[in-house]
This record gives C-alpha cells, structure tokens and sequence, in this order.
C-alpha cells in the first residue's frame, strides 16, 4: 500500500469503528499484525525540494452512499499534510467521486504552495 492508502484505510477504521462487522475486524486484526512486526523500523524524514501531492476517494463507502476522500502532501520522505474526509455530496460514478476529491484538496494545495513561496522556497513544477 502505498502512504494514501494508509491514511485513507485508517479514516475508515475510525468511521467503521462505530458499527463494525466481521470483515472490520479481520482488517483491524491485520493492521494490528503490521505495526507489531514492523516496531523496529525507523521512521525517515529527509528534506526535498518538490511538494508533490496525492489525492484518492474511496466510492460510496458510508451507510448513506457518501463517499470518502484522502489527501497527502510529501516533501522529500516525509507527510507534511495529510487529511480525510467525508465527501460532502453523493456521486454517481467513482469517476465523479476522484473529482470531488480533487476539487476539496485543490484550495489545499494552492494555499500550502502560496506559504511554502513566502517562505523564501520556490515551487517545482
């Protein structure tokens, strides 16, 4: 899994915390398995100089067909933001439900990009 799906899956722990069910559980157990067998890993940040941004939904994954959104921002190794979220509106197609996520983490984006600019770095396209 690559760092968004992290995130997202964890968002979805929090909510399905709530009501779960049997697969919930299996999922929690895994997860659970993986922070155990991975405790002597070292966490790495090393500076960059390229913001670069990842943004994913998942498709109508809550009881009223909402669906899920999870945002990430790297620079160099390391998350400087990270954010999830219930969309706000029901979609159609998971196409749309990739949209709206990337419509919620733009304002985001621009905004963190603006800040990293005032503080004297310049932003790589």
């Amino acid at each position: 899994m690559d760092a968004a799906g992290h995130s997202n899956g964890r968002g979805l722990f929090v909510y399905k915390s709530i009501n779960p069910d049997s697969d919930n559980y299996k999922k929690l157990m895994h997860v659970i398995q993986y922070l155990r067998g991975t405790q002597d890993i070292t966490l790495t940040v090393e500076p960059g100089d390229c913001l670069n941004w990842w943004v994913d939904s998942s498709y109508a994954v809550h009881p009223d067909m909402r669906s899920h959104s999870g945002i990430i921002m790297m620079l160099g190794m390391g998350a400087m933001y990270s954010s999830l979220c219930k969309q706000k509106l029901n979609t159609k197609r998971s196409t749309e439900a990739e949209l709206m996520g990337i419509d919620d983490a733009l304002d985001k984006c621009c905004g963190l990009v603006i800040f990293w600019q005032h503080k004297g770095n310049m932003y790589q396209q």
